[in-house]
């Protein structure tokens, strides 16, 4: 199976391990499954855990303002970044 992941997607991967849930923000690519695996391939992708809150929250405020009712891949890919981090933008 193969699939594209539009900008701003949240990708949620949870280890065999049962380590817990890892969030990941995605600037656009591709996810394919094959033999039981997953692989994920993106131009653009940042961990929740890695995430800035403040200065995500601050980028986007500024980016929404510049582009007025327009939603940017840049705006679409600052909200990922906030919900992997946990933040509901």
């Amino acid at each position: 199976m193969l699939g594209i992941l539009a900008e701003g997607s949240l990708v949620r991967i949870f280890p065999e391990d049962g380590s817990g849930e890892v969030a990941a923000a995605i600037g656009g690519g591709f996810l394919s499954v094959a033999d039981d695996q997953v692989s994920v391939l993106a131009r653009q992708a940042l961990l929740g855990q890695d995430v800035d809150k403040a200065a995500a929250r601050s980028e986007l405020e500024s980016a929404q303002s510049e582009a007025g009712s327009e939603e940017t891949t840049e705006i679409r890919f600052l909200r990922a970044q906030l919900r992997a981090a946990g933040d509901q933008a």
